[in-house]
């Protein structure tokens, strides 16, 4: 069974990605997240490592492919770019909603709410 280091990261990127499995090094392996590649540092038989690309645009559909040479590899679980609640990057600005606050979460966007929220207004999604 294929499995995963992680299932969500931020979509600010930077970090690495590890599938683990088996029989994973008998072609060249692509990882694409939400269109996204996520550029392959190591490979072996049983491990696929990716360092994972930001993506700051909301995808129509959100996918998760994973390729070894032209074949999908059998992955029981799904990788998600997410933003955390407490991040103020999410935000845009210098810290996250407070009391009384109106909260849009378009379409396409993954929000993980990591903290407890203050008490809104609304949340439109």
């Amino acid at each position: 069974m294929q499995t995963l280091s992680q299932t969500t990261g931020d979509v600010f990127g930077g970090y690495l990605l590890t599938l683990n499995g088996n029989y994973l090094s008998f072609a060249t392996p692509t990882i694409t997240i939400d269109g996204q590649i996520c550029a392959v540092t190591t490979t072996s038989t049983t491990a696929i490592t990716c360092n994972v690309s930001s993506r700051y645009n909301l995808p129509s559909q959100n996918s998760f492919i994973v390729l070894v040479g032209s074949n999908n590899a059998v992955v029981y679980q799904e990788f998600s770019y997410v933003l955390r609640w407490s991040d103020i990057r999410t935000w845009g600005t210098d810290m996250p909603p407070v009391d009384g606050d109106l909260v849009f979460v378009p379409i396409g966007m993954n929000l993980l709410v990591d903290i407890s929220t203050p008490l809104l207004k609304g949340i439109l999604v």
